[in-house]
């Protein structure tokens, strides 16, 4: 049990140290960092404007229904489901 709670510690360690040693990194390299920021950004922001698109229009489906329910009613056309013939 020791173990496994160790295992899923380290990473949880690993993920809080994370922002500082970006932190370091980024006033090392202060253009690289935020090109990269930015980078991001923008990314994000297309992402976000390409998943929100408005909605489909509405199709009106009751012209055809009403068609294919007066094709199905004829006897002459209507499938047969006979698995005899």
């Amino acid at each position: 049990m020791e173990l496994l709670f160790l295992l899923l510690l380290i990473p949880v360690v690993w993920l809080l140290l994370l922002p500082g040693r970006i932190a370091k990194r980024a006033r090392k390299y202060r253009f690289t960092g935020a090109g990269i920021l930015v980078g991001v950004l923008v990314a994000g922001w297309i992402g976000v404007q390409a998943m929100s698109k408005p909605p489909a229009e509405m199709v009106d489906y009751a012209a055809g229904d009403s068609d294919l329910r007066a094709i199905l009613l004829q006897p002459e056309t209507a499938p047969r489901y006979s698995f005899r013939e």
